[in-house]
């Protein structure tokens, strides 16, 4: 989970995201495995750029999974 607290109103500023499949318990390496539960962020003015889905296979060699 990711919060994000903003001292300002945010208008026509943005915000990038990036959720990347990594293993802390051996050194952030990556760690591949299958997305078992996803739910994207949606309402107005919210771009989602992503090829994430549920049950999606995270390769090994492609551990950054989702931005936004």
């Amino acid at each position: 989970m990711v919060l994000v607290v903003c001292l300002w109103p945010l208008q026509g500023h943005a915000i990038e995201c990036r959720i990347n499949a990594e293993d802390p318990f051996k050194n952030f390496r990556p760690g591949p495995g299958r997305v078992v539960g996803y739910l994207a962020p949606g309402g107005p003015y919210v771009r989602m750029d992503s090829h994430m889905y549920p049950d999606y296979l995270v390769s090994h060699s492609s551990p950054s999974v989702a931005a936004a």
